[in-house]
């Protein structure tokens, strides 16, 4: 699939389509000081193995 989502606490958002590619076995937390979630390598969909990083900050909502 490809796509990134976001979880506000009651609704699940599709974002941009922009991101990293499709991978299994990667590994991601959540940066509090710095409000962003960050992901980095895995294997990608032709079993290459990835070694690059992402980050997706958190998006502001109203009222929030």
């Amino acid at each position: 699939m490809g796509d990134t989502w976001s979880w506000d606490g009651r609704f699940w958002t599709q974002r941009q389509n922009i991101g990293p590619q499709t991978r299994s076995g990667h590994a991601m937390a959540f940066d509090s000081n710095r409000k962003k979630m960050v992901l980095f390598g895995g294997i990608g969909p032709t079993k290459e193995s990835l070694s690059d990083t992402w980050e997706l900050a958190e998006r502001s909502t109203p009222g929030g």
